[in-house]
Protein backbone atom coordinates (compact mmCIF):
# COMPACT_ATOMS: atom_id res chain seq x y z
CA UNK A 1 0.00 0.00 0.00
CA UNK A 2 3.09 2.23 -0.22
CA UNK A 3 2.30 4.92 -2.85
CA UNK A 4 5.79 7.00 -4.43
CA UNK A 5 3.61 9.63 -4.69
CA UNK A 6 2.18 9.52 -1.05
CA UNK A 7 5.33 9.19 0.73
CA UNK A 8 7.04 12.10 -0.82
CA UNK A 9 4.15 14.38 -0.03
CA UNK A 10 4.15 12.84 3.68
CA UNK A 11 7.74 13.54 3.59
CA UNK A 12 7.03 17.63 2.58
CA UNK A 13 4.27 17.72 5.49
CA UNK A 14 6.40 16.26 8.37
CA UNK A 15 9.05 18.92 7.00
CA UNK A 16 7.07 22.00 7.37
CA UNK A 17 5.13 20.67 10.36
CA UNK A 18 8.50 20.53 12.15
CA UNK A 19 9.65 23.55 10.61
CA UNK A 20 6.28 25.51 12.40
CA UNK A 21 7.71 23.74 15.94
CA UNK A 22 10.60 25.20 15.74
CA UNK A 23 10.05 28.65 14.40
CA UNK A 24 7.30 28.42 17.25
CA UNK A 25 9.82 27.24 20.08
CA UNK A 26 12.07 29.99 18.80
CA UNK A 27 9.03 33.09 19.32
CA UNK A 28 8.53 31.16 23.32
CA UNK A 29 12.32 31.34 23.91
CA UNK A 30 12.27 34.88 22.69
CA UNK A 31 9.03 36.11 25.11
CA UNK A 32 10.31 33.90 28.04
CA UNK A 33 13.27 35.48 28.35
CA UNK A 34 12.18 38.72 27.68
CA UNK A 35 8.57 39.03 29.98
CA UNK A 36 9.15 36.00 31.91
CA UNK A 37 9.01 37.98 35.14
CA UNK A 38 5.65 39.35 34.27
CA UNK A 39 4.07 35.38 33.89
CA UNK A 40 2.01 34.47 36.28
CA UNK A 41 2.15 30.83 37.61
CA UNK A 42 -0.58 29.45 35.35
CA UNK A 43 0.74 31.28 32.36
CA UNK A 44 4.71 30.34 33.19
CA UNK A 45 3.33 26.51 33.47
CA UNK A 46 1.36 26.44 30.30
CA UNK A 47 4.53 27.92 28.23
CA UNK A 48 6.65 25.66 29.42
CA UNK A 49 4.22 22.75 28.73
CA UNK A 50 3.89 24.30 25.03
CA UNK A 51 8.09 24.62 24.85
CA UNK A 52 8.56 20.75 25.64
CA UNK A 53 5.21 19.60 23.39
CA UNK A 54 6.70 21.34 20.60
CA UNK A 55 10.00 19.94 21.14
CA UNK A 56 8.77 16.44 20.83
CA UNK A 57 7.41 17.80 17.08
CA UNK A 58 10.79 18.60 15.93
CA UNK A 59 12.27 15.55 17.42
CA UNK A 60 9.49 13.07 16.61
CA UNK A 61 8.83 13.82 12.92
CA UNK A 62 12.15 13.44 11.45
CA UNK A 63 12.33 10.49 12.62
CA UNK A 64 8.96 9.16 11.65
CA UNK A 65 10.35 10.16 8.32
CA UNK A 66 13.44 7.52 8.30
CA UNK A 67 11.29 5.02 9.35
CA UNK A 68 9.24 2.64 7.55
CA UNK A 69 5.61 3.55 6.40
CA UNK A 70 3.05 1.38 8.19
CA UNK A 71 -0.71 2.53 7.56
CA UNK A 72 -1.50 0.96 11.58
CA UNK A 73 1.76 2.70 12.79
CA UNK A 74 0.98 6.00 11.41
CA UNK A 75 -2.30 6.54 12.65
CA UNK A 76 -1.24 5.07 15.91
CA UNK A 77 1.62 7.54 15.90
CA UNK A 78 -0.73 10.91 14.30
CA UNK A 79 -3.56 9.83 17.19
CA UNK A 80 -0.70 10.16 20.22
CA UNK A 81 0.64 13.48 18.21
CA UNK A 82 -2.88 15.10 17.83
CA UNK A 83 -3.52 14.77 21.73
CA UNK A 84 -0.65 16.09 22.91
CA UNK A 85 -0.53 18.87 20.95
CA UNK A 86 -4.55 19.48 20.70
CA UNK A 87 -4.74 19.39 24.70
CA UNK A 88 -2.41 21.44 25.21
CA UNK A 89 -3.31 24.58 22.61
CA UNK A 90 -7.01 24.30 24.13
CA UNK A 91 -5.60 24.22 27.92
CA UNK A 92 -3.73 27.58 26.94
CA UNK A 93 -6.83 29.17 25.20
CA UNK A 94 -9.23 28.18 28.35
CA UNK A 95 -6.63 30.01 30.38
CA UNK A 96 -5.93 32.93 28.26
CA UNK A 97 -8.30 35.14 29.83
CA UNK A 98 -7.34 34.04 32.98
CA UNK A 99 -3.74 35.15 32.82
CA UNK A 100 -2.78 38.67 34.89
CA UNK A 101 -1.18 41.11 33.25
CA UNK A 102 1.40 43.94 35.14
CA UNK A 103 -1.11 47.09 35.65
CA UNK A 104 1.81 49.87 35.73
CA UNK A 105 0.78 51.09 32.21
CA UNK A 106 -2.01 50.98 29.76
CA UNK A 107 0.75 50.23 27.11
CA UNK A 108 2.12 47.07 29.33
CA UNK A 109 -0.91 46.06 29.53
CA UNK A 110 -1.91 45.94 26.01
CA UNK A 111 1.75 44.32 25.23
CA UNK A 112 1.24 41.62 27.69
CA UNK A 113 -2.49 40.91 26.13
CA UNK A 114 -1.10 41.25 22.58
CA UNK A 115 1.55 38.74 23.19
CA UNK A 116 -0.68 36.33 25.01
CA UNK A 117 -3.54 36.30 21.52
CA UNK A 118 -0.01 36.07 19.87
CA UNK A 119 0.93 32.71 21.33
CA UNK A 120 -2.55 31.46 21.35
CA UNK A 121 -2.49 31.85 17.64
CA UNK A 122 0.79 30.09 17.09
CA UNK A 123 0.00 27.39 19.44
CA UNK A 124 -2.63 25.76 16.67
CA UNK A 125 -0.42 25.90 13.48
CA UNK A 126 1.53 22.45 14.53
CA UNK A 127 -2.04 21.01 15.24
CA UNK A 128 -3.73 22.41 12.48
CA UNK A 129 -0.92 20.68 10.01
CA UNK A 130 -1.07 17.73 11.86
CA UNK A 131 -5.02 17.28 11.82
CA UNK A 132 -4.97 18.16 7.59
CA UNK A 133 -2.03 15.33 7.20
CA UNK A 134 -4.21 12.90 9.03
CA UNK A 135 -6.79 13.52 7.02
CA UNK A 136 -5.15 13.29 4.00
CA UNK A 137 -3.91 9.57 5.55
CA UNK A 138 -7.55 8.55 6.18
CA UNK A 139 -9.03 9.92 3.16
CA UNK A 140 -5.71 7.72 1.37
CA UNK A 141 -6.43 4.65 2.89
CA UNK A 142 -10.67 4.64 2.37
CA UNK A 143 -9.34 5.04 -1.70
CA UNK A 144 -7.16 2.28 -1.67
CA UNK A 145 -9.63 -0.13 0.07
CA UNK A 146 -12.67 1.15 -2.34
CA UNK A 147 -10.02 0.64 -5.10
CA UNK A 148 -7.85 -2.15 -4.14
CA UNK A 149 -4.50 -2.62 -6.69
CA UNK A 150 -4.07 -6.08 -8.44
CA UNK A 151 -0.41 -7.18 -7.25
CA UNK A 152 1.65 -10.23 -8.37
CA UNK A 153 4.88 -11.68 -8.24
CA UNK A 154 7.37 -12.22 -11.10
CA UNK A 155 7.07 -16.28 -10.82
CA UNK A 156 3.09 -16.61 -10.25
CA UNK A 157 3.17 -13.75 -13.93
CA UNK A 158 5.86 -16.06 -15.41
CA UNK A 159 3.63 -19.14 -14.61
CA UNK A 160 0.69 -17.85 -16.03
CA UNK A 161 2.08 -16.44 -19.09
CA UNK A 162 3.56 -20.06 -19.64
CA UNK A 163 0.09 -21.42 -19.22
CA UNK A 164 -1.88 -19.18 -21.32
CA UNK A 165 0.99 -19.62 -24.18
CA UNK A 166 1.21 -23.49 -24.00
CA UNK A 167 -2.74 -23.97 -24.41
CA UNK A 168 -2.42 -21.30 -27.16
CA UNK A 169 -5.09 -18.75 -25.55
CA UNK A 170 -4.66 -14.71 -25.82
CA UNK A 171 -2.44 -13.23 -23.57
CA UNK A 172 -3.87 -10.29 -21.23
CA UNK A 173 -1.77 -7.27 -20.76
CA UNK A 174 -2.98 -5.39 -17.82
CA UNK A 175 -1.34 -2.34 -16.17
CA UNK A 176 0.64 -3.60 -13.00
CA UNK A 177 -0.52 -0.71 -11.00
CA UNK A 178 -4.37 0.24 -11.77
CA UNK A 179 -5.67 2.50 -9.08
CA UNK A 180 -9.20 2.84 -11.10
CA UNK A 181 -11.39 -0.16 -12.25
CA UNK A 182 -11.49 0.50 -16.07
CA UNK A 183 -14.84 -0.12 -17.85
CA UNK A 184 -13.35 -1.07 -20.98
CA UNK A 185 -12.43 -4.99 -21.99
CA UNK A 186 -8.68 -5.86 -21.40
CA UNK A 187 -6.21 -5.73 -24.21
CA UNK A 188 -5.85 -9.12 -25.72
CA UNK A 189 -3.10 -9.79 -27.98
CA UNK A 190 -3.29 -12.85 -30.18
CA UNK A 191 -0.60 -14.45 -31.98
CA UNK A 192 -1.96 -16.37 -35.14
CA UNK A 193 -0.33 -18.93 -36.73
CA UNK A 194 2.54 -17.67 -39.51
CA UNK A 195 1.07 -18.45 -43.30
CA UNK A 196 2.88 -20.84 -45.88
CA UNK A 197 5.46 -19.19 -47.58
CA UNK A 198 4.36 -18.42 -51.46
CA UNK A 199 7.26 -18.53 -53.00
CA UNK A 200 7.68 -22.39 -52.98
CA UNK A 201 10.13 -23.30 -55.23
CA UNK A 202 9.37 -26.72 -57.54
CA UNK A 203 12.35 -28.57 -58.55
CA UNK A 204 12.06 -31.05 -61.66
CA UNK A 205 13.03 -34.18 -60.84
CA UNK A 206 16.26 -35.73 -63.11
CA UNK A 207 15.13 -39.06 -64.76
CA UNK A 208 16.07 -42.17 -63.97
CA UNK A 209 19.40 -43.16 -65.85
CA UNK A 210 20.97 -39.55 -64.82
CA UNK A 211 21.92 -38.69 -68.37
CA UNK A 212 22.19 -34.57 -67.91
CA UNK A 213 23.62 -34.06 -71.67
CA UNK A 214 20.43 -35.57 -73.22
CA UNK A 215 17.84 -33.29 -75.02
CA UNK A 216 15.02 -31.84 -73.29
CA UNK A 217 11.23 -31.33 -75.01
CA UNK A 218 8.86 -28.81 -74.54
CA UNK A 219 5.45 -28.77 -75.76
CA UNK A 220 3.84 -25.44 -77.36
CA UNK A 221 0.48 -26.66 -78.90
CA UNK A 222 1.21 -30.11 -79.18
CA UNK A 223 4.10 -29.82 -81.30
CA UNK A 224 7.43 -30.71 -79.20
CA UNK A 225 10.84 -28.98 -79.88
CA UNK A 226 14.07 -30.25 -79.43
CA UNK A 227 16.70 -28.11 -77.38
CA UNK A 228 19.95 -29.13 -77.91
CA UNK A 229 23.40 -27.99 -76.85
CA UNK A 230 24.58 -24.74 -77.89
CA UNK A 231 28.14 -25.69 -77.27
CA UNK A 232 30.63 -25.47 -80.53
CA UNK A 233 32.46 -28.68 -81.31
CA UNK A 234 35.68 -29.97 -80.26
CA UNK A 235 37.49 -29.29 -83.76
CA UNK A 236 36.42 -25.44 -83.10
CA UNK A 237 37.56 -24.92 -79.62
CA UNK A 238 40.99 -26.67 -80.88
CA UNK A 239 41.56 -24.16 -84.30
CA UNK A 240 41.20 -21.30 -81.46
CA UNK A 241 43.05 -22.01 -79.07
CA UNK A 242 45.84 -23.42 -81.50
CA UNK A 243 47.61 -19.84 -83.50
CA UNK A 244 48.34 -19.95 -87.08
CA UNK A 245 52.14 -20.46 -87.48
CA UNK A 246 53.98 -18.88 -90.71
CA UNK A 247 56.47 -21.34 -92.55
CA UNK A 248 57.49 -18.54 -95.00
Amino acid sequence: MESPTFLKWRIIAFCWTSLASMLFIIMLTVIMYGRWQFFDRDEKSCVVILLLVNTINVVALPVLIIRQFRVWLEAARMFFLLMINIGVASTFAFYTMRFQCPVNTPDSQGNCQLLNVCILMASWITPALLITYSACLSFWVWWLLRHPVEESTAPEMASKFDEEAATGQPIRVVAAHTRMKSRRPPLTISIPPSPPSDAVLSRTPFPENGTAGRDRKKSFGGESTSVRSARPPMSARLSKQRPMTNHY
